[in-house]
């Protein structure tokens, strides 16, 4: 099937929570032409819809990335393991259900050393990628 030709209004890349909530939001008033882009495929591994499925996934590249930090100074050097969702939801669909909230009474330079510590990492290949696209009325 060729390609077809649409425009859009707007083009938000990334179906994970916060994608999806830009898209809806943009395409709710039915004014705006959306597309939305997520570089994995659709949410059927069953682990995902199980409490406590992310143990299945943690190490599963067909739904993560499963990137690596850059080498921590605060660790000795260290590198973490980061997994990240690959899959409609993103990191959502694949954390388990677990979440967490900050500390209201956490001093302003604890937060301000852990942003500090924060790297964007560098992609060079991200190989080839499944992608999803959909168009939000």
């Amino acid at each position: 099937m060729p390609p077809t030709e649409e425009e859009f209004d707007y083009i938000v890349t990334g179906a994970g929570s916060a994608g999806c909530a830009v898209a809806a939001r943009l395409s709710q008033s039915g004014r705006h032409q959306v597309l939305l882009l997520e570089a994995g495929g659709k949410d059927r591994n069953r682990w995902i819809h199980i409490p406590m499925g992310f143990s299945r996934l943690f190490a599963e590249p067909s739904v993560n990335w499963m990137y690596e930090s850059e080498p921590e100074p605060e660790l000795g050097g260290r590198s973490m393991y980061q997994p990240r969702g690959k899959v409609l939801g993103g990191t959502s669909s694949i954390n388990g259900m677990v979440y967490m909230r900050g500390n209201a009474v956490a001093p302003v330079g604890t937060m301000t050393a852990c942003c500090r510590s924060l790297r964007r990492r560098r992609i060079s290949s991200v190989g080839r990628a499944n992608f999803t696209a959909r168009v939000v009325r």
